[in-house]
């Protein structure tokens, strides 16, 4: 029988020459020389350089500005849809803040090249929040218009002396006759309709405090979703290449 040992050679045994040890966590490819570290990843020095060009660019006046935009355009009709919800439906729900949150948040995210950061975060809350005060706008409307007692207010129709004849002056500050509203009562007017909206989930809570509860859930869940990643990059490191084993 061969003997199935004759043909090592233990005197002159030969081994590979060191190989990188390492690749990057990013491209792929083999890190030779140096490298650094970015979200546990190995990071070589062109995809680490990537890493610094998104940062800057997610720290741009132009991209906070379009974040801005989309991230309202998408809190505004998350808002009117909700409001439509509770007016066709006449239901509070409150778990709808949560779902406002990750959409709203995710759109931010998105327009930063998922780099985001504190001032998106704080974006992303302040517009869910925004957004999660617009159901309350159905009920808020009905209170303007109707009332407390849930009665059309009448129109309360002038005094004799007060109506104006045929032949006298009229009013020319509206088409109907009607006085015009001064555009200050009615910048005062909008301000104290937005106040009463976002105060409504506070108001709200007197009532049903777990409504506000999960309204907070719902923040909460908008700034953790709009962070992004983590930008810090740490290095450079220095590859060491794996040494052969020893000679017998």
């Amino acid at each position: 029988m061969p003997d199935p040992t004759a043909d090592l050679q233990f005197e002159h045994a030969t081994y590979d020459q060191a190989k990188p040890a390492l690749a990057c966590g990013t491209c792929g490819k083999p890190v030779e020389g140096e490298y650094w570290q970015w979200i546990g990843r190995v990071t070589c020095a062109r995809c680490r350089d990537g890493v610094h060009a998104l940062e800057a660019r997610a720290r741009s006046p132009q991209t906070f500005a379009r974040a801005a935009i989309v991230g309202a355009a998408t809190a505004l009709g998350c808002g009117v849809a909700y409001g439509l919800f509770v007016a066709v439906s006449h239901m509070q729900i409150a778990l709808i803040t949560i779902g406002i949150a990750y959409v709203v948040a995710s759109v931010i995210r998105k327009a930063t090249g998922n780099v985001s950061g504190r001032r998106y975060q704080v974006l992303a809350v302040a517009l869910t929040y925004a957004a999660s005060t617009m159901g309350y706008a159905p009920e808020l409307w009905r209170e303007v218009a109707h009332g407390p007692d849930g009665q059309a207010h009448a129109e309360v129709a002038p005094d004799a002396g007060d109506v104006p004849s045929a032949s006298g002056p009229q009013d020319r500050g509206s088409p109907t006759g009607r006085p015009a509203v001064p555009p200050l009562a009615f910048a005062k007017f909008v301000a104290s309709v937005t106040l009463l909206l976002l105060a409504a989930p506070f108001l709200a809570a007197r009532g049903a405090p777990i409504g506000l509860l999960i309204v907070g859930f719902g923040l909460w869940e908008a700034w953790r979703r709009a962070k992004g990643l983590p930008m810090e990059v740490t290095g450079p490191y220095r590859v060491t290449a794996t040494a052969p084993p020893p000679t017998p």
